[in-house]
């Protein structure tokens, strides 16, 4: 171990205890650690600890900025004395994947470390899932969530607005490619559209965040962001304008109705600017690259069918690629397959493809039933933000391999713990919506007096 490595590991367990007892004796930061787990993929620092040269999902044992935070958020609840509920309900076909996989490490996979750094990764983002279940406890918690994530997407947007000023072609934000940039952006954006509606106090933010985060996913040139961003918009603003209807919020209907006529109208020059651009990047989205992707993921259902109880093993598929798989593949397309459900299904098999497809599934119920069902409509609007969003990435996960990138996987299983707490909150009615206390009875008046 070299040692800048040394010194960063040991900077980083001097940090935790600090940061953590911060968190415990500070209020106003113990009220907002939500907020350091959503910034916590900004990944200001990080480290390899060990490298190899291997084009999978997984290079090496990567340390950084956001173990710290997650130890730091970690240590404080651990220092409340708060009982922590480990395995919630939700989350055991999260755990089940999680063993499934880890049994591929010594069952199958002939190159365990490979195996091993995916799943620290794993075992990472399901710590941050439990730690954002823990901390969006109640109404006001989730308001916050909802905050910081309005601050995460002004923070992209202001450094993707920098990288434009600068000339680069496609946007990255903090990230360290434009494609994840596009996929969170995706992912929070319905969230930032439905509060820029329903919210009065900080409706301005709202709307600059949802503004940072489409400008963002336009300027990554994406052609699958691009195109989730508008049907997202489209189901985030329908959905909301039909329930008005039906439940008579009157209000909601106008503020809807405002915002696609004043959107359009200020979103039209810029359209009108960038469509040239949007749609030559449409227009000359290369055979080839389609080609390319559909050998990969022909390379990844040859390896389903093969192995199909327990796959390749986890962080295996370029491996197998140098192992008579994929050998129509041109040497600088060998990389990883851009199909996070085959991707999956190749390294875990029919299992761990399944085990993927209950837990979306799971989450895109709770977060329907929620929509539908709750007593409050802020916590009805919320739900409908979260949940487009998140099955909006799993869509994009047909094309992309992103959700296995870290700073990906912590923005989407932080949203899923604050979506796994909409069971509890749909049931509780809006503040100022509770019976008043029955009024006292009259009091009896006196006997008369006996004469």
């Amino acid at each position: 171990m070299e040692p800048k490595q040394i010194v960063f590991l040991a900077l980083l367990a001097a940090a935790v205890p600090v940061l953590g007892l911060a968190f415990h004796a500070l209020g106003g930061l113990r009220r907002w650690r939500i907020a350091f787990l959503v910034f916590a993929p900004a990944w200001i620092i990080d480290i390899n600890l060990f490298f190899a040269p291997y084009r999978g999902t997984s290079s090496g044992l990567e340390l950084g900025t956001p173990d710290l935070l997650v130890g730091a958020v970690a240590l404080s609840l651990l220092l409340e004395g708060r009982r922590l509920v480990l395995v919630p309900l939700i989350a055991l076909p999260v755990v089940l994947l999680g063993m499934w996989a880890a049994l591929s490490v010594v069952a199958v996979a002939p190159r365990p470390s490979l195996a091993l750094w995916e799943l620290f990764r794993m075992g990472r983002a399901y710590l941050v899932f439990l730690l954002a279940w823990h901390l969006t406890q109640d109404r006001e918690d989730l308001r916050r969530y909802v905050i910081a994530v309005s601050a995460f997407s002004l923070f992209q947007g202001f450094l993707a607005g920098t990288q434009v000023v600068q000339g680069v072609y496609r946007v990255h934000g903090s990230f360290a490619h434009s494609n994840p940039l596009g996929i969170t952006m995706v992912t929070l954006g319905p969230l930032l559209l439905v509060s820029t509606v329903q919210e009065t106090q900080r409706r301005a933010l709202f709307a600059l965040a949802y503004l940072a985060a489409a400008l963002g996913i336009v300027y990554t040139r994406s052609r699958a962001s691009l195109a989730l961003l508008g049907l997202g918009t489209g189901a985030v603003l329908g959905f909301m304008f039909l329930r008005g209807l039906v439940l008579g919020r009157i209000q909601v209907v106008r503020r809807v109705a405002i915002l696609v006529v004043c959107g359009g109208l200020a979103v039209t020059p810029l359209a009108i600017k960038i469509a040239d651009g949007v749609i030559k990047r449409f227009k000359e989205a290369p055979a080839s690259s389609k080609e390319s992707r559909d050998r990969a993921n022909e390379a990844a259902k040859q390896m389903l069918r093969d192995a199909p109880l327990t796959g390749k093993g986890l962080n295996h598929y370029v491996h197998y690629l140098d192992y008579g798989y994929g050998l129509d593949i041109e040497e600088g397309d060998r990389t990883i397959v851009h199909h996070v459900y085959w991707l999956t299904g190749a390294e875990l098999g029919w299992p761990g493809l399944l085990l993927l497809v209950a837990i979306v599934l799971t989450w895109l119920l709770v977060g329907v039933q929620a929509l539908l069902t709750a007593q409050d409509d802020w916590v009805a609007h919320v739900a409908l933000g979260l949940t487009v969003g998140y099955g909006l990435c799993h869509l994009q996960h047909l094309y992309e391999w992103a959700m296995r990138k870290p700073q990906v996987l912590f923005q989407l299983t932080t949203m899923a713990g604050a979506m796994a707490r909409l069971s509890a909150l749909r049931r509780v009615p809006a503040p100022g919506s509770f019976l008043p206390a029955p009024a006292p009875a009259p009091a009896l008046a006196a006997p008369p007096e006996i004469q």
